[in-house]
């Protein structure tokens, strides 16, 4: 159950903007063809501004968008507590939007080197960092009770029924927190896989949720900026859908974070403690 709710202040109402859109076309089959139509996703470019400076522009699914831009703020390193954000303004503008985070102080530092010089692609959570030193950095370590294997297996099979937008679409990630018996606590979607977790992450912060008590369950590949965002959030584990790549386990290792794969019926687990020190090992 969630504990303290966190309470931004001076948070204003954002409007919430339709995630999907009904699109005509043509339905083609061995027999012909038939005037259709299909519900598609938005993906808009949404540039972050962080008292009034620019600092990113990301391609999302225009929903959830204030718990996004407290996931994001977080996972950037932008500030390290939700009371460190005192205004969120959504500004509509030629085909997005503007987001503008008024934060207290200057924000850290060394998340500045990490301003984006182009747009972060729906697929990518890193794309134009201006450094690869900080598109990489070492995540912080975690901590806490592991599920169960029948947890995880509950929650994948939960898990496609809960995916609303995905149901609609045929198109958004999802990422979702589950408790320590499986159950879907809070699901999150975007197009973008990094976006969902960014959403679902603000969204657990601001409920009260603890993440430590949790487990991630996510419907991509795990990349290593799924997990440098999975430790920020601190859940001991992350269950993802399809396969890791070698430097998000060398990170997972770094994290003190395990790592559950679906593979058809089976499920490929990978303890911190078994990895290699180096991915060539």
């Amino acid at each position: 159950m969630p504990q303290n709710k966190v309470k931004i202040s001076e948070l204003n109402q954002m409007e919430e903007v339709a995630a999907s859109r009904l699109m005509p076309g043509k339905r083609v089959g061995l027999e012909g063809s038939i005037d259709d139509s299909w519900i598609i996703a938005e993906e808009m470019p949404v540039g972050i501004l962080v008292n009034g400076e620019d600092f990113a522009v990301m391609m999302l699914t225009p929903s959830d968008l204030e718990d996004f831009a407290l996931g994001f703020a977080l996972s950037e390193g932008l500030v390290s507590s939700p009371d460190e954000i005192k205004r969120m303004a959504l500004t509509p503008v030629a085909d997005g939007y503007l987001l503008n985070l008024t934060i207290e102080g200057e924000g850290k530092s060394d998340s500045f080197a990490r301003r984006r010089a182009l747009a972060g692609r729906s697929s990518c959570g890193l794309c134009g960092a201006q450094s690869l030193s900080a598109s990489v950095t070492a995540p912080p370590r975690v901590f806490g009770v592991q599920p169960q294997l029948d947890a995880v297996r509950k929650a994948f099979a939960a898990f496609g029924a809960k995916q609303i937008m995905r149901q609609e679409n045929h198109t958004t990630h999802a990422a979702a927190l589950c408790d320590r018996q499986g159950n879907i606590l809070l699901l999150r979607e975007d197009i973008g896989r990094h976006n969902a977790v960014d959403k679902l992450a603000g969204a657990a912060i601001k409920q009260g949720y603890e993440p430590s008590r949790c487990f991630l369950l996510l419907s991509s590949r795990l990349s290593f900026e799924m997990v440098q965002k999975a430790a920020v959030l601190g859940v001991p584990l992350v269950a993802a859908a399809s396969a890791p790549s070698v430097l998000a386990l060398k990170l997972a290792k770094t994290a003190n974070m395990h790592i559950v794969i679906r593979n058809r019926d089976e499920l490929m687990c990978f303890d911190p403690k078994d990895m290699p020190e180096k991915g060539n090992e």
